[in-house]
Order: C-alpha cells, then sequence, then structure tokens
C-alpha cells in the first residue's frame, strides 16, 4: 500500500542490479514498477515499465521474464481497453509461459531417464558381481570336493594299511 516508498526502493535495487549485471533481477523490478504505477492508474508509466522489461528480458534470453512483462502488457492495455492489443500480449504470454513449462517437463523427462539408465547400470554390475561371486563359490566347491576326496582316499589308504598291518600280524600268529 506504501506504493511511493516501494517505488524509492526498488529504483535503489535496480540501480544496484545494473551495478552487478544483474538483468533477470532488473527486468523483474521492471515488471513491479509496472504494477505500482497500474495501481497508480498511471497507465503510460506502467506501459513503459512493462515494455522496458520485455526489451531488456528479450535481450538477455530470460524467457520467464518475457512471459511476466507480456502479462503485465496485457494487464495494461486491458486497462486502456485497448482489447486486441491486450490479447495479443497475452497470447505472447501464454505461449512463453508453455514453453517455460516444456522446457521444465523436457528436463524433468531427461533428468528420469538418466536415473533409469543409471539404474539399469547398477542392475547390470549387481548381476555381473553375483555371477563372479557364484563363479567363486563353484571354483571354491570344487576345491572343497577335491579336499574332500583327498581326505578320504588318504584314510582309506591309512585304514587299508593298518588292515593289511593287521591282517600281517593275525597270519604270523
Amino acid at each position: 500500500g506504501k506504493t511511493d516508498r516501494a517505488e524509492e526502493n526498488i529504483t535503489s535495487a535496480i540501480e544496484l542490479l545494473e551495478e552487478q549485471g544483474d538483468y533477470y533481477g532488473i527486468s523483474v523490478y521492471l515488471t513491479y514498477m509496472s504494477e505500482i504505477y497500474l495501481k497508480k492508474g498511471d497507465l503510460n508509466s506502467a506501459f513503459n515499465y512493462a515494455k522496458n522489461s520485455l526489451r531488456l528480458a528479450k535481450n538477455y534470453g530470460l524467457k520467464e521474464q518475457i512471459g511476466d512483462a507480456y502479462l503485465k502488457l496485457s494487464e495494461v492495455t486491458e486497462r486502456r481497453k485497448d482489447y486486441e492489443k491486450s490479447l495479443a500480449y497475452f497470447k505472447e504470454h501464454i505461449s512463453y509461459r508453455d514453453s517455460i513449462i516444456n522446457l521444465k517437463d523436457q528436463q524433468d523427462i531427461a533428468n528420469q531417464r538418466r536415473i533409469f539408465e543409471l539404474e539399469l547400470k547398477q542392475n547390470e554390475i549387481t548381476l555381473k558381481q553375483n555371477e563372479i561371486t557364484l563363479k567363486e563359490n563353484e571354483i571354491d566347491g570344487l576345491s572343497q570336493k577335491e579336499k574332500t576326496r583327498k581326505v578320504i582316499l588318504i584314510a582309506t589308504a591309512i585304514a587299508l594299511g593298518l588292515i593289511i598291518l593287521f591282517a600281517i600280524g593275525l597270519y604270523r600268529r
């Protein structure tokens, strides 16, 4: 409700942003200035600020701000009762808004695709690790079987040797 103070603060902010080269912020604040003048009823100033915001946003490719500036121009021209221009500005606003939404959707889809591909690769790695573990277990299993066979053979040989010795001892008696 304190439009004069808001105007002063926004003007100061714009000056600071110009020093820093933050054109996105400047474009936002120019749109705010347009809103202030629209509320004051100064439609020419409101229109000029919205036009400046649009010009700046177009120069620096700020799609979101281009859409916002077109929306503000639509509001101003509607208040001027120039409904054809208002509709044209509003259509431009919708076009930019939709392109921003589509861009975000495409980025979301690309991110989901990357996540899916990473999960697939992780699953492949896990499968390969499981295969390696199974092969190692099979190798360990074979060597364990071989060890068991050797132990059985040695035990059998010792038992046979003892039986033969026992038999020889009995035969001599």
